[in-house]
């Protein structure tokens, strides 16, 4: 979601709220967003950025889509490991999003760029990418559930104001402290 709609503020309210009451997860080290790949693999440097963001703004210049649509929260039981659960918001994101990625992977093959399914934003898991003993079991569960419910229901009515971007970034620091956020350094930004 783009930076000032009313879904990316009602994220960062659930990350504020949830870290106090809850400690930090996994999400917590991520802006709010629903990722369109994997990281892709940028061995031939800038050579492959240039070529993915020219044929991101061919692709994504002109585009005249419907966003991304919010359905509500989920609770992923038993993932990504049995006995923690993952928190999200889940969406109905237009194919051209899809299209989008299995164009640009066609046109640059050497990037290996790893499609997802772009339906969701991630607001708590633990135990993906850091390991930990955290785990958010059945009862904390229903709790963050909840707590991202309330931040996120009031726009199930009101989606017209969500606005998107597609941005393409790369990784400047990663992070192995859930605490603190990875950063990353934006290399191009689409307004849709």
């Amino acid at each position: 979601p783009r930076r000032t709609s009313p879904l990316y503020t009602a994220i960062e309210r659930f990350f504020a709220a949830s870290a106090l009451r809850f400690g930090h997860t996994e999400a917590h080290m991520y802006h709010p967003h629903s990722s369109m790949t994997g990281f892709i693999d940028l061995a031939h440097g800038s050579e492959l950025v240039t070529k993915i963001s020219a044929h991101l703004d061919s692709l994504i210049r002109d585009l005249a889509t419907e966003m991304p649509v919010l359905l509500g929260v989920n609770t992923a039981r038993d993932y990504p490991h049995e006995g923690t659960h993952k928190i999200e918001a889940k969406f109905n994101t237009p194919a051209v999003f899809r299209d989008i990625v299995n164009t640009v992977q066609k046109l640059v093959p050497q990037a290996r760029i790893r499609p997802k399914k772009i339906a969701h934003i991630s607001l708590a898991y633990y135990n993906k990418h850091v390991q930990t003993d955290n785990r958010i079991e059945d009862n904390a569960a229903v709790d963050i559930h909840e707590l991202a419910q309330s931040l996120l229901a009031p726009l199930l009515d009101n989606q017209v104001e969500n606005k998107w971007d597609i941005a393409f970034y790369e990784l400047a620091f990663e992070s192995s402290a859930l605490h603190i956020p990875h950063r990353f350094n934006q290399i191009a930004r689409w307004h849709l």
